[in-house]
């Protein structure tokens, strides 16, 4: 990669609510620009149709321009599900945030308006974890997908409340 800074928020050049010059992530050691990035994966998209880590083709997508890839975290892990989806950065820009969809535009968000399945009972109203349902039906079904919900809006409210 030519230019890492293109991984770096200009409104949070430290990536840190924390220690600023603590620009690193799970994956990478201190001082690699690569941990410095701002933004992170939607873990959905990570995990291959048979379940493991090998990635998805945009084929398997059953929405792309409704299904979130890339968002702004302040965390050090560079890949966010469900069960960690409260270190996404979502307060930073007048209360919501800037994602990034799988047909590639870019958009600014609220948390709330992108998990309401668990209010609508519908699996296309999750723009974060319907993929696993859709084309992953071993994940789970609607339920399970509003189970998720509840679990992410609890972590959302308890470690990363609405500033």
């Amino acid at each position: 990669m030519k230019n890492t800074q293109v991984l770096v928020c200009p409104s949070n050049p430290t990536r840190s609510y924390g220690d600023p010059n603590e620009l690193r992530n799970a994956y990478y050691p201190p001082g690699d620009p690569r941990g410095a990035a701002g933004y992170a994966v939607n873990v959905s998209m990570v995990i291959s149709p048979d379940t493991l880590w090998n990635g998805r083709s945009l084929a398997t997508v059953v929405r792309p321009a409704e299904t979130i890839t890339y968002f702004e975290t302040w965390w050090t892990c560079p890949d966010l599900g469900w069960w960690s989806i409260y270190g996404a950065d979502m307060w930073r820009h007048n209360g919501g945030m800037n994602v990034i969809y799988a047909d590639h535009h870019a958009r600014w968000v609220k948390i709330w308006n992108t998990m309401r399945t668990r209010y609508t009972q519908r699996v296309e109203d999750n723009q974060w974890w319907s993929i696993l349902v859709e084309s992953t039906p071993t994940y789970g079904d609607l339920n399970w997908l509003i189970q998720i919900e509840r679990e992410a809006e609890q972590l959302i409210r308890q470690y990363n409340p609405e500033r």
